[in-house]
Order: C-alpha cells, then structure tokens, then sequence
C-alpha cells in the first residue's frame, strides 16, 4: 500500500512537471544538453590524446586539474569582486599609487 502511494505521488509530481513546460524553457535545456555532450566527448577525446600522444593517465588527470582550475576559482573571486565594488574608488586610487611606486621603483633600478 505504502509502495503504490510513493508510486502515485512520482507520476503525479512528474506529470505536474512535464504539465508546467513551456517552449521558452526549451533553449536552455539544449545547452545543457550540449554542455553534457561535450563531456562525453572530451572522454573520448582525453583516451584519444593519451594513446596519441603516449601519455599517462596521471599526467592527463593532472593536467586537467590545471586547466580546469581558472575556471574553478572564478566564482569566488568574482564574489570577492561584487563585494569590493562598493569601495572602487579606493581600490582605483590604492592601485593607481601603488603602479606610481612601480614606476618610480624601476626608473631608480635603471638610473642606478
């Protein structure tokens, strides 16, 4: 009985879901799609390179480590960003003074 409660309750929820679709939401789903493509591919791809290029598997997994990392820390240091906005005007001028310093430092290393 409990079985063919949980049962109904999905379809019910999964019928409420496709009923709830709208031709709008379409895009996005086909780049999630395609995003997810990609990713079968590139596996293909990776096994491809290795035996190409007669490289191992650590090195690849490192090197995919590498690549992938920018991507990584994007998110936060782009909320750090969103924060210190408020302050632009202090982080121009800090960095405005700090490049004068620069200047000054490599025109006193070469005069020297």
């Amino acid at each position: 009985m409990y079985l063919k409660l949980i049962n109904n309750s999905f379809f019910f929820s999964l019928k409420k879901i496709i009923n709830e679709l709208r031709l709008s939401f379409l895009p996005p789903l086909l780049i999630y799609l395609a995003a997810g493509t990609s990713g079968m591919t590139s596996i293909v791809g990776t096994f491809y390179v290795k035996e190409y290029l007669n490289l191992s598997a650590s090195f690849i997994a490192s090197l995919g480590f590498w690549i992938t990392l920018p991507w990584a820390l994007k998110m936060p240091i782009g909320h750090l960003v969103d924060l210190a906005w408020k302050k632009k005007k202090l982080l121009c001028s800090c960095w405005c003074i700090s490049n004068i310093f620069k200047f000054f430092d490599y025109v006193w290393y070469y005069i020297c």
